[in-house]
This record gives structure tokens, sequence and C-alpha cells, in this order.
């Protein structure tokens, strides 16, 4: 298949900026070996000592980069490009209890699986042609859920590639809500439900990108898609097609197409666009049933940056989404809480605080932003930011400022800086703030971001 690059540069805020860096270039990087590897680690460290190692996507390199960290988590030796990953990698995540990492490719239609230690491929979910996967989570062990941004479906795999099925050998990948109004993105995965054994919750963030909007504002009215999916107890492990099947769906407005804000160009108004949501996080412990976080990216226009459209935090009942027995019906209000934080942020982390309260921080085009909650027992209280935005804590550089995924681990916090190739550490005080430690250079068009623990 040929990717459009034209299209997929308007797909998503992170895709966006990857091929906005390769036409600066004027070309993608090709990366036919592995160079610059540091010397084999001691056979003692690695048998006796935990490993901990920070895994990089480069998406320009189409290269995977680990950086080893000591026990305070500051940078210590690397392998710049550890693995070749294939065309147009987008997202990173763990599975397998951590001994594995799945990436998706977008370029390929398929999910790179790798073992963590020795960075050998240990398996390909080829989704067939046409998808553009977006980000995959683990719905079960051995079982993948994947966003096809270009499907506008949830594709369900396992981990040889065997596509699902019903009971009746239909194939099952959901579509992710109405027509013009998919797109999905983001993806959480939540076992423990009001549904009892055998029930898996997905929720799926649906970015209603369309072609037939205008190019530079091609979002519309965000929405949220949640699957009840009733799974097999040997899905996975029994050979062949895993069996599931779709109890119920439900697709919810996370802002309605009357609510998008105005983007102002030259003294009028040009047209409208939407949330743009690039990440759900099962988030902080509030109340009986916590919340969910849904970080939502515009398009990075009015207001130099900071307006309503460049940065909103949505806040979800986790409670009503994943604790029932069965799905709210399509009209109720399932957001809490509207935060405009500005920035255009594509990723977030939520980090406890001694107070007993959480910071959510995030890395957009412009800086990391911090947005504070109080503890739980004040429910849904978090910090109305100040009309410039939520509090800025460290600004992007460069040519093309964009700092692309964070993770955190240990009281730290390491973020992707795609325009200048490198990784930043900073570290946490738990009360809220964040210090600037240092830096390590990293291979082309750093996307994503892990922190791995062996």
């Amino acid at each position: 298949m040929r990717i459009d690059c034209a299209v997929l540069a308007r797909s998503t805020r992170r895709f966006a900026a990857t091929l906005v860096l390769a036409a600066l270039t004027g070309v993608f990087a090709s990366v036919t070996g592995c160079d610059l590897w540091d010397p084999p680690r001691e056979t003692s460290s690695r048998r006796y000592d935990p490993i901990v190692e920070l895994f990089v996507v480069n998406s320009l390199a189409e290269t995977l980069t680990s950086i080893e960290l000591d026990g305070t988590g500051r940078f210590v030796g690397s392998q710049d490009d550890a693995a070749i990953v294939g065309s147009v990698p987008n997202a990173i995540i763990p599975f397998a209890s951590g001994a594995e990492l799945a990436i998706t490719i977008s370029g390929q239609n398929r999910v790179l699986l790798l073992d963590e230690s020795t960075f050998v491929t240990t398996g390909a979910i080829d989704l067939g042609s046409g998808v553009n996967p977006m980000v995959t989570a683990e719905v079960r062990p051995s079982l993948f859920g994947t966003t096809g941004l270009f499907t506008g479906r949830l594709h369900l795999h396992d981990r040889e590639g065997y596509a699902a099925r019903d009971g009746s050998g239909n194939s099952v990948a959901p579509l992710t809500g109405p027509t013009d109004s998919r797109a999905p993105q983001a993806i959480l995965a939540v076992t423990n439900t009001g549904g009892g054994a055998g029930e898996v919750r997905v929720l799926v963030t649906n970015t209603a990108y369309s072609s037939s909007r205008p190019s530079e504002y091609p979002f519309g009215a965000a929405t949220l898609t949640a699957f009840r999916l009733a799974v097999a107890a040997d899905a996975g492990t029994a050979g062949g097609a895993p069996q599931m099947g779709v109890v119920e769906t439900v697709t919810y407005q996370l802002e309605a197409s009357g609510d998008l804000p105005a983007i102002t160009g030259d003294g009028e108004s040009i047209s409208k666009s939407g949330l743009n949501p690039q990440q759900i996080i099962d988030g902080p412990s509030a109340g009986a049933s916590g919340e969910i976080v849904v970080v939502g990216a515009g398009v990075n226009y009015g207001n130099g940056g900071a307006g309503n459209d460049d940065g909103v935090v949505l806040v979800l009942d986790r409670g009503a989404l994943i604790d029932g027995a069965a799905l709210p019906a399509a009209g109720n209000a399932i957001v809490t809480r509207r935060v405009a934080i500005g920035g255009s942020p594509g990723a977030g982390v939520v980090l406890n605080r001694d107070d007993g309260g959480f910071t959510l921080i995030t890395a957009g085009t412009t800086a990391l932003r911090t947005v504070n909650r109080a503890d739980a027992g004040t429910g849904t209280a978090w910090t109305e930011p100040l009309s410039s935005g939520a509090a800025v804590v460290y600004t992007a550089t460069g040519g093309l400022p964009f700092l692309s995924d964070i993770a955190a681990w240990n009281d730290n916090v390491y973020v992707a800086d795609f325009g200048n190739d490198r990784v930043l550490r900073f570290s946490w005080n738990g009360s809220g703030g964040l210090t600037y430690r240092e830096s390590r250079g990293v291979s082309d068009g750093p996307i994503a971001v892990h922190v791995g623990v062996e």
C-alpha cells in the first residue's frame, strides 16, 4: 500500500510533526545497520541486578534506542539503534508482564513484537492494508486491540496474528463510531470491570478527522466509544483465531459540535476544529472508582498556542464507564470536568504528590505543563489554570519545538524532545515541581518513550 503522506500529515498531532520534520530534511532517515553500540554489559550486572532501561522509538530513523538508567534514574550507557523497527513507528507499550515490547508501525500496517532484553523480533501482527495503526493495548494476555485511523475500527488479534472471531466464525473488528466521527487514536483496556469474569472494557477516543474539512483544521467533534467484550477463557492460548464477542458498544460525545472553539486569523473566524484526543490515562484513585483522563491536543492555533482548542484535559466518570454491569446510555454525561491547559499536548503522565493529591504533566508542541488535583477526599478538585494556560515548567526549543511523549519512573520524568533528537530527564520533588537534570542524544525523531525494568 502507498501511504499518502499529505493525508497522514493531517491525521494526528503526533504524526503531523513527524512528517513536518521529514519535509524539512527532505527525506526520511534510512537505517541500514546498527552502530554506536556500547560494550556489552557485565554478565554479573545483568544476572544479579535489576536492569532499568528507557526505550525510545525514533520515528524518522525507524529504530529503537535503549538507554540504561542507574538506580537513581540517571542516564548511563545507551545503544542508539538497538533494533530496526520498520516504517513510521508511532507508539510503544510493554506486555507479557514487561518481558516484551509492542510497537505500532503505521507505514507497514502492523504491530511489531520485540523481546525487551535482546531486541529480537518475537512476532508481528499484520493488520491488513489501509489501516494506519495508531496505538495498541494488551486487552488480555497475548491479545491486542489496535486503533486503525483509516479504517475507523478496533482491530483485535492475538500475538500470532490471528484475527478475533465470534462463536459463528465471523470477524470481530468493530467500528469505533458513526460515519465521519471515527478516526480513532487512543485506547485503554480494563479487565477488572462490573461485567464480571471474562469481560474486558475497551475505551477508544475518536478524533473525527476528515479529509473534507479544511486541511489546517482537520478534526471534528471528538467522541469516546466504549466496548464491552466477552473474551473466551482460552483466547490467545488455544491456537487459531481467538474467540470473543462484542456485548455492547456505546459512543459518547466528548464535545458538542456547537461547542468547538472558533479559530481566528487576521481578525476573523475562519474555521473550527475539535479536541483531537491523543491519550487516555486510567487516572487518579479519586473517590470510590477513580477518574479517567483524556488529553486533547487540538491543532495548535489561536491565542499563541494557549487557546482552549490548543490543549484540553477532560476528566471522565470512571465508575460509570467501568464499574457498572452495563454501559451508561449514550446521552449520559460522562465528562465531569473540562480543563483548558494550552500547549497542544499529545501525551501526559499522572504522578502522586506527597500531600495525597496528584499532578498531571503534559508534553506538547510548546512546553511541559502541569495541572494539580487535590486529594481524593475533595471530589473532582482539579486546579483551574490561569488564563494563559496551565503552569509551564519547561519550554521546548529548536526550529521545530515538539515534546512528543513522556514517561515516569522512580521520581524521574523522561521526555522525548522530537525537534532536537534527544530525551530529557527531570527530577520530581513530590509536590508538583520538576527540575531539569540532563539530556541524552538519540536517533532521528524520537516519538515515544517507555521505562522497562527487568
